[in-house]
């Protein structure tokens, strides 16, 4: 933070010292310099300071930064003609009380300090163009940092997936499941091998998507779940109890089955009479949440923090909302519960304030 306001009081200072270097210049070229003539230089300076830092406070206070260039133009030069006028009176009351040499201008015509309005309004007009434009470049390069993270987020994600769906043991299992239902059951053999299907075909699109429905991510962890109860058969139970209102919300791919993963893993699993999974969705006041809650006690669980559990759960989190949305887990009365937080906000804004 400090970095950045440093940073901004050097572009700051520099930039109006240049422009009084630039009319310094000129005035010794047309042979106009004289003594006066430096105060009036740091009257310009001071004002040219003065005017646009509270240009700068404007802008932020009223968080014109969100808005896209062509909707915030008028909005700066509207904004600078009233500082202009604003920088103008101030220069004459500085040249009225300091410089009594100089022409008095606040007994000017009223048009006299028009023309020095119009003389300011300029300057701050291009200074707010400068800072909005210093600013989009910023928000575009913390953006292109922020999007290449998640992209290495989700291909992490997806390798670390594969090799914990696609590893011997969850094959083994499965495919051996499915075998001994071909004479038993073949339809739900059949079934069972169309499921098993989707889950891979879903793991190996997870990288081309941000976002899916919750109606979506439903379908997956109801395919895994068909899958697993053939192994567990009576030992594992699971119920749903999903607001419909939010089959479309959007969440990450994958997210709610790695928690669901991670419960039957280190939940259901350990338990020699099995247990119960129970996914909750439900609205709040601020958002919504997802929950999953595992017979079981939260020391197994908190132990399987690794791969594409709960560590990565909080990562993209973070990375997809920052603060818009909590994860945590819990021991509750019936076993533990994972529950992630989402807020009504969307995911990123276009641009973000920046507060040097």
């Amino acid at each position: 933070m400090a970095n950045k306001r440093s940073l901004y009081w050097i572009m700051q200072l520099s930039g109006w010292l240049s422009y009084i270097l630039i009319l310094a210049v000129w005035t010794v070229f047309t042979g106009q310099f004289e003594l006066p003539v430096l105060k009036v230089w740091a009257t310009v300076f001071t004002v040219g300071v003065v005017t646009s830092h509270g240009f700068r406070a404007v802008i932020l206070v009223f968080d014109w930064l969100r808005f896209r260039f062509y909707h915030a133009i008028w909005r700066l030069f509207l904004m600078s003609v009233l500082l202009g006028f604003a920088g103008a009176s101030l220069h004459a009351v500085v040249s009225d009380l300091v410089f009594q040499e100089i022409k008095r201008l606040l007994v000017w015509p009223f048009f006299d300090l028009v023309q020095l309005t119009l003389a300011y309004a300029p300057q701050l007009f291009i200074w707010s163009l400068l800072y909005f434009a210093w600013n989009y470049l910023r928000n575009y390069e913390r953006e292109e940092v922020k999007n290449l993270r998640l992209e290495a987020s989700k291909r992490e994600i997806e390798l670390s997936n594969l090799k914990s769906q696609l590893n011997p043991h969850f094959m083994f299992n499965a495919m051996n499941s499915i075998r001994a239902l071909i004479d038993e059951n073949p339809a739900l053999a059949k079934k069972s091998l169309t499921q098993l299907s989707a889950i891979l075909r879903n793991t190996l699109m997870v990288g081309k998507q941000q976002l899916v429905p919750l109606e979506e991510e439903l379908r997956v962890v109801k395919n895994y779940l068909d899958l697993e109860r053939i192994r567990y058969e009576e030992r594992l139970e699971v119920s749903f109890d999903i607001d419909e209102k939010l089959h479309s919300a959007l969440i990450p791919p994958l997210m709610l089955q790695t928690l669901v993963e991670n419960a039957v893993k280190h939940g259901i699993s350990q338990l020699v009479k099995g247990g119960h999974i129970r996914l909750i969705a439900k609205e709040e006041s601020e958002g919504f949440f997802i929950s999953v809650r595992n017979t079981g006690s939260l020391k197994g669980t908190e132990s399987a923090d690794t791969g594409i559990g709960l560590a990565n759960t909080r990562k993209r989190l973070a990375l997809l909302y920052g603060d818009e949305a909590k994860f945590h887990i819990q021991q509750v009365a019936d076993g533990v519960e994972a529950r992630i937080e989402f807020s009504k906000r969307k995911i990123a804004q276009p641009y973000e304030n920046v507060d040097y």
